[in-house]
């Protein structure tokens, strides 16, 4: 830090279990304001510092037909807000929108947990004890509590994406750990983990291989087998499918044997067993492709098209987090047809958020020339 730079005093909003927020000692905040002034602050926090427009407080806040004076209220609650916590808490107006105030020190526990998935994926391989503790130090987080308990209305669609996108980061921080556990030969602490993954979802493939991985490096090959006809059966009796290439791959080595290095990770043009889909196997394949392609420096477009019902989001979610996987960046947004919204929302939704939780120092290097673009677009850039 630079001399008489003014320090920016990192405040926690807390969607994990129930709504709180914490902060560095010397930071004075009051009590978070209850009934729908809360459920405001955690629709906001919940886009991580992206706009979200005053339609959508609304629609969080009212299940049925809201009153005339619903934007005037919401602007009343965000007051209120900013009274008890303090000005910069929420950014924006009934206008513009609404956002987190991350550029000013403000964050969520899901933030801080996607930081740490990143952290560790950074480390597997140069230092992949720095990368466990960074991935429990992500689960330990999650642990707290399911997102948004405090939440009623939990057929949201914006709780059912938070909530989806928790369920991501864990699968991200598992997979982390499991890494790095195999890199270090910690075969008991990863059994431990792996099993309490599959008592919580039985055909969960990825965490069937790393126990069997786990078992077979430390010496029982019998349980490694038996983790695999276990699995298969489950598969079967729930899903009517057998285990993926990647999973018999590992069950031929171990029938066979062979002692070697396996990684959980899946390589090559197969598709990972955490994202397949039933009869889809040729849709997922071509996106996959597409991103590998992407990856490699092509541009690339895709639109996904189908009737209601037939998988679209599956798909999308399949290939954001074979992306998030591999190391890449997934900016989300959405658009419904009619809705009176700012121009360029979608767009100005998806750049807000990773441009606003940037630090300013870095965005010249992170978008170039098209800073001052940006800037026009998103005023608090400036």
């Amino acid at each position: 830090m630079r001399p008489n730079e003014p320090t920016i005093r990192i405040r926690n909003v807390h969607l994990l279990g129930a709504l709180s927020i914490s902060s560095d000692p010397d930071a004075s905040l009051g009590d978070i304001p209850a009934g729908r002034a809360s459920m405001a602050l955690q629709r906001i926090a919940a886009e991580g510092g992206a706009i979200v427009e005053a339609y959508a407080v609304i629609d969080a806040l009212w299940s049925d037909v809201p009153p005339p004076t619903a934007s005037r209220t919401v602007a009343s609650l965000v007051s209120r807000l900013r009274s008890a916590l303090g000005q910069d808490v929420i950014l924006g107006n009934a206008s513009l929108g609404y956002r987190l105030g991350v550029s000013d020190g403000w964050t969520t526990d899901v933030m801080l947990a996607e930081r740490l998935v990143v952290e560790a994926q950074a480390r597997l391989r140069t230092a992949p004890a720095l990368a466990a503790s960074a991935s429990r130090r992500g689960l330990e987080m999650l642990d707290r509590g399911r997102p948004l308990a405090g939440v009623a209305t939990l057929d949201d669609e914006w709780v059912d994406d938070l909530v989806r996108r928790v369920e991501g980061i864990g699968r991200r921080l598992r997979r982390s750990l499991w890494t790095a556990d195999i890199e270090l030969g910690r075969w008991l602490e990863l059994i431990d983990q792996a099993e309490v993954a599959l008592a919580l979802v039985p055909h969960d493939e990825e965490a069937a291989r790393a126990l069997m991985v786990a078992h077979w490096n430390n010496g029982d090959r019998g349980s490694a087998l038996r983790t695999h006809d276990a699995l298969r059966s489950t598969l079967l009796a729930e899903l009517g499918v057998e285990p993926s290439h990647e999973t018999e791959a590992i069950y031929a080595r171990v029938l066979g044997d062979e002692h070697s290095t396996v990684a959980i990770a899946v390589t090559g043009g197969g598709i990972p067993a955490e994202i397949q889909l039933a009869g889809r196997d040729a849709e997922l394949r071509e996106i996959l492709a597409a991103w590998d392609e992407a990856a490699s420096g092509s541009v690339v477009s895709l639109v996904v098209r189908g009737p209601a019902g037939s998988g679209r989001t599956r798909l999308c979610a399949a290939l954001a987090d074979s992306v998030e996987r591999t190391g890449g960046t997934v900016l989300r947004a959405e658009s419904a047809e009619g809705e009176r919204s700012l121009f360029l929302h979608p767009i100005l939704t998806m750049l807000s958020r990773v441009l606003l939780s940037t630090p300013p120092e870095d965005l010249p290097a992170l978008i170039g020339p098209w800073l001052g673009t940006a800037a026009e677009l998103i005023p608090e850039l400036r």
